[in-house]
């Protein structure tokens, strides 16, 4: 495994749990807008800040994948 995989598998893990925790909260909302629990304040800077945190970690995720599929597999040495 090279030092791309290692980089690749490091930042799959981080936007997975940054997505993980998104969605863990989000279930939360949705509990708490139900009307369990305390009231809510939806704030729209706060949703504006969150995509603008959120959206270059994707990018930059999705830009290494593509990357990845262009340059194909490294090549390995034969022992001939």
């Amino acid at each position: 495994m090279g030092t791309f995989e290692y980089v690749m598998v490091l930042v799959s893990i981080v936007v997975g749990l940054a997505i993980t925790h998104i969605l863990a909260t989000a279930g939360e909302t949705v509990h708490r807008l139900r009307g369990h629990g305390a009231r809510i304040r939806l704030d729209p800077v706060f949703l504006l800040r969150a995509d603008w945190a959120l959206r270059p970690a994707y990018i930059v995720q999705q830009s290494i994948l593509v990357l990845a599929c262009l340059t194909g597999p490294e090549p390995t040495a034969s022992s001939s």
